[in-house]
């Protein structure tokens, strides 16, 4: 019976991949004022994606995903994506995308104040077929971390 316990416990951890966020600050070098702040998570499986959260003192929040392993496939200007946080009911955001590969989340206040409490972000995205790829349209791209995004307080963004 203990062993039975111990290969499902082994197996659930295997497939739970975290990768942390990672961050980094731009300072004035001369006044080590902090000007701006980043933020990433990679998920390490596919389909591959990764969010960027950066805190800018002069504009605020800028939320962006990408995916480097296939076209995201994003009717502008009414592109949307669903995000779940944790265990709460998927949300709808408005997104701009920029590149084939990547997006800009609309609504970043709303996003960013639910990553803070979050341990787990979902994203769906349709992605177009790409050749030497098993996967193609609907899919979640997955974001575990062990702490909820921390943000740096600016004079713009945060408060």
């Amino acid at each position: 019976m203990k062993k039975q316990i111990a290969t499902v416990a082994a197996l659930l951890l295997c497939g739970a991949a975290i990768a942390d966020w990672k961050y980094q600050i731009d300072k004035n070098l001369m006044t080590d004022e902090v000007y701006s702040t980043f933020a990433a998570i990679e998920n390490p499986t596919q389909p591959f994606g990764k969010i960027n959260v950066i805190n800018r003192k002069e504009s605020g929040f800028e939320v962006s995903i990408t995916n480097d392993a296939s076209t995201i496939d994003c009717p502008s200007p009414s592109c949307r994506i669903l995000v779940r946080f944790d265990d709460n009911a998927p949300i709808w955001f408005q997104v701009k995308p920029a590149l084939s590969i990547f997006f800009y989340i609309i609504n970043t206040d709303e996003f960013v104040h639910l990553a803070r409490k979050a341990r787990r972000i979902r994203v769906q995205a349709n992605f177009m077929p790409k050749e030497g790829l098993s996967w193609s349209g609907e899919q979640v791209m997955e974001f575990k971390a062990t702490q909820p995004l921390v943000v740096q307080p600016l004079v713009k963004g945060l408060k």
